[in-house]
């Protein structure tokens, strides 16, 4: 059969004709034929068994919501030249014509456009069926189901009325699968149906194949129109009703005879990427069925003939679309035909493999491996998740902020987390929201959960950092921190109760869910390989602890794009030497330094560990950033502790600390106004990185230090923090007699900041976007406040994705553009980077491959899932 003859098409732009030679390629195609109809003809081009079919497309338009007589003419045109190509005519008693008539559109969910097969058959060419082959079951089981899939497309009947009679007729002969029905069970069951349809229709079944075939076409048509499908178009960014082409094909029959099948397989195995046919199939069945069905592993035993047709299928199925596919067949007495084919849908293993695998053998290209593979599937690999098989439940859901899968006994303070920690317990710190306080505790913690906060909230944000499963803005849970319970609707928890955390799906669940622990295994390794020949962003990490460094290096960090210097206090002997330090009076200066003498050697000591880590490679060091408050006690046990060590009262203290409290600390005392204050806290730190880094160079460690002041928003601001900086570490290098490479930068975190970057470059080597406090300045809204009405917003249309999550780019992104482009017109060799929480996000990272960045940086452990974004980002895979 030559290919013009199996696939041929209908439409009332004769322009469409043309695409009988090449479709499957062209995107404009795939919107006037669907993916079903692209697929059909692909696969019939590449000489595939294909039963012969023609397509209305989607831009055939109705006449006052009719067939038109010109479209009707080409219909009937392309219908002589089917049954031609068959050797059947529809409606002919002796040489029976049964078609299919199948809705196909451009990326729809399997099952939402519905289908009729058999079309043709009536009562008169049943019996004239059953005289030609003897075979009454294969006839009324064809019979009745056009019956019942007619009235759901035709008429929108639910298929449970027929669904009813079915099950009767199988209880009442005493079986539990339909393949049992013998042919007067199949007969009766038409005559049933042919009532069901009566009653539901008020009109007799239509007994005319043609008026069938047109009302079934004139259904598929509008069935773009239908609730699901319009809901659904408008998801995929259509207005109006979502644009449905037509595919009427003969039909053949997998209820045929004993050795007739149908069934659905995967070119690979969906679950572990194992190059072998996968899939069901059932005996002597057609469509969806109530039968029992086999694995299509055992037709290498009843059928090796199909099963082998079935392999070949796989192999040239793979090699047409250049990815593994999921496809329907029908087995007609021993001949296999295929009638579908869409991508295939897999695990995140089974991503990875197929991916490299099919490239490895010449089917694919490394750039289409890497296009095969989304970033989000890498995540899943890294992170543990719960077994699919054994979730319960979920009692409550917030926010996914940081992936991963936990369980552990509730504690509702930081400290309380740190003790039993530190008992051998394993802890989830429940808390309305944490603070910079509570660090200790959630280090010491399996999970965090919040009640309040967005997705760069302090809790979002630090539990990414440290790659702890976090889920936050959970705005369903009463927490009483003091009475140490929680609340979800009726149910009651405290501290001796277990829940389990799904930082992928940000669900919430009582007691210990069985999970699967994720790894980098081989096959990923080699993605990432080929990842990173193609990408042109340079991708690094936020690290604050040394153990931060070297999760980093294993996972293929290209350097240290933000260190965050405050997270290094916030272990237990040096908090409390921080408190010290901060708690000094303004004019104290002798106590404040003797503090900071105190924390230089834990800060030097991190450093080393730190460029150790990162031989030869780049570590941006931020120098101080959080408002001071932030460090102190909350609690009021450790307030007691606190002034025990300082010998004051505990009332002292607390009036020191309200003290310090600042209405809006975001727009506070932070940043480069903490240098500005506080001078010898510049030092120390600065101090600090010199010795770290002449210690390393005597080490033979290629040391690469970059600091980075935050926060600021004008040149004088900055020049005046560059001088302290050049002058504490010159003081150093004079002292070691060592001269150490380093060089100075800022982060572009206000409007301010990146309107006045052509000034800001002129002092700055490098500029690096903190994206997490520029989206707060520029959208005027809090990371921590979001959650309660970004889901109004985004209901009503008002915004798209969080922007915390991924970058706004008509706002915050044009600013980043204007700052680049100023900053680079005053200084050409400008290193540019982002360290917020969107250097992680694949389609943020999409966009700041187009404005002029130079790297990314994000927590060590989505480092892969960035190498890959920015690879596909390079190829042009912008995700929108």
């Amino acid at each position: 059969m030559s290919s013009d003859q199996k696939t041929m098409l209908v439409s009332d732009a004769p322009r469409v004709l043309w695409y009988a030679d090449a479709i499957s390629a062209d995107a404009w195609a795939v919107e006037r034929l669907g993916e079903k109809a692209a697929a059909l003809h692909a696969m019939g081009m590449a000489g595939m068994e294909v039963p012969p079919f023609f397509v209305i497309t989607a831009d055939a338009t109705l006449e006052n919501g009719q067939l038109g007589e010109a479209l009707q003419k080409l219909i009937w045109e392309h219908l002589r030249r089917l049954e031609q190509s068959v050797g059947r005519e529809l409606g002919e008693p002796d040489r029976p014509l049964l078609l299919s008539v199948r809705g196909s559109a451009r990326n729809v969910p399997a099952g939402l456009l519905p289908s009729v097969l058999n079309l043709g058959i009536n009562t008169r060419l049943a019996q004239s069926l059953f005289a030609h082959t003897a075979d009454d079951r294969f006839v009324y089981d064809c019979y009745r189901r056009l019956i019942q899939q007619y009235a759901q497309l035709v008429y929108n009947i639910d298929a449970i009325h027929f669904t009813r009679e079915m099950r009767g007729e199988l209880a009442n002969r005493g079986w539990s699968d339909e393949v049992e029905l013998d042919g007067g069970s199949m007969r009766e069951l038409a005559r049933r149906f042919l009532g069901v349809f009566a009653i539901r229709t008020g009109s007799e079944f239509p007994q005319e194949p043609y008026a069938q075939l047109n009302h079934a076409i004139l259904a598929a048509m509008k069935a773009g129109n239908s609730l699901a499908a319009m809901l659904h178009a408008r998801r995929n960014g259509l207005a109006g009703p979502m644009p449905v082409a037509v595919v009427v094909q003969a039909m053949v029959f997998g209820n045929r005879a004993a050795n007739s099948f149908t069934g659905a397989a995967f070119t690979r195995n969906p679950n572990s990427g194992k190059n072998e046919v996968f899939g069901e199939f059932a005996a002597v069945a057609q469509g969806q069925h109530l039968h029992a069905t086999s694995p299509i592993a055992a037709l290498k035993r009843v059928a090796p003939a199909v099963y082998r047709q079935l392999k070949g299928f796989a192999t040239r199925l793979e090699r047409t679309f250049g990815d593994a596919q999921e496809f329907e067949f029908t087995v007609e007495q021993g001949k296999a035909w295929v009638l579908q084919s869409r991508p295939a849908g897999r695990t995140a293993k089974a991503a990875v493999r197929v991916a490299v695998e099919m490239a490895r053998h010449g089917i694919i290209d490394k750039a289409q491996a890497i296009r095969l593979v989304g970033p989000e599937s890498v995540e899943q690999l890294l992170h543990a998740r719960f077994d699919p098989r054994g979730k319960p439940p979920a009692i409550a859901a917030g926010l996914a902020a940081s992936p991963g899968a936990v369980a552990g006994m509730i504690a509702f303070s930081a400290a309380e987390a740190q003790r039993r920690a530190a008992q051998g317990e394993r802890i989830i710190l429940v808390r309305r929201e944490t603070d910079a306080s509570d660090v200790i505790g959630m280090q010491q913690c399996e999970g965090i959960l919040t009640s309040s906060g967005g997705m760069t909230s302090h809790a979002a944000v630090v539990a990414r950092g440290m790659g702890k499963c976090g889920i936050v803005g959970a705005g369903d849970l009463e927490i009483d921190e003091a009475g140490r319970q929680m609340r979800i609707g009726k149910i009651t928890l405290s501290e001796a109760d277990v829940i389990s955390l799904d930082g992928a799906s940000g669900e919430v669940f009582i007691g210990a869910v069985r999970k699967i622990e994720g790894k980098l295994n081989p096959a990923l390794r080699t993605l990432l390989q080929w990842a990173d020949q193609v990408r042109t962003l340079r991708v690094y990490a936020n690290v604050d602890t040394p153990a931060d460094a070297k999760t980093a290096a294993d996972l293929g960090a290209q350097g240290v794009g933000l260190c965050r210097t405050e997270h290094m206090f916030f272990h237990p002997r040096r908090i409390m030497v921080m408190r010290k330090m901060i708690l000094a009076g303004r004019d104290d200066l002798a106590s404040r330094q003797q503090a900071l003498d105190a924390l230089l050697p834990y800060q030097r000591a991190d450093f080393v560990e730190i460029f150790c880590a990162m031989d030869g490679l780049p570590v941006v060091i931020r120098l101080l950033d959080p408002p001071l408050h932030e460090f102190l006690p909350n609690a009021e046990e450790d307030q007691r502790e606190l002034a025990r060590e300082l010998g004051m009262t505990l009332r002292q203290v607390k009036r020191r600390i309200e003290q310090m409290r600042e209405f809006n600390p975001m727009l506070g005392h932070r940043g480069c106004r903490l240098a500005v204050s506080y001078p010898e806290i510049l030092q120390m730190q600065v101090r600090a990185i010199i010795e770290a880094a002449i210690e390393c160079m005597g080490r033979g460690v290629d040391v690469r230090p970059q600091i980075m002041i935050p926060l600021t928003i004008s040149a004088q601001e900055l020049g005046h923090l560059v001088q302290q900086i050049r002058s504490a570490a010159d003081r150093v290098m004079r002292e070691g007699g060592v001269l150490v490479g380093y060089e100075i930068g800022t982060m572009i975190e206000t409007p301010r900041a990146a309107l006045v970057a052509s000034t800001l470059a002129t002092l700055s080597h490098f500029f690096s976007f903190g994206t997490n406090d520029l989206t707060q300045t520029t959208l005027a809204m809090s990371r921590d406040d979001l959650a309660p009405f970004l889901g109004d917003y985004q209901r009503h249309g008002l915004l798209g994705a969080d922007p915390f999550r991924t970058i706004d780019r008509e706002g915050v992104g044009e600013l980043m553009a204007l700052a680049i482009r100023k900053g680079r017109e005053a200084r050409p060799d400008l290193v540019v980077g982002v360290c917020g929480e969107h250097g992680g996000d694949p389609e943020s990272i999409a966009f700041f491959n187009t404005i002029g960045v130079d790297y990314i940086s994000c927590s060590a452990l989505r480092l892969p899932v960035a190498r890959l974004a920015a690879a596909r980002a390079a190829l042009g895979d912008v995700l929108h």
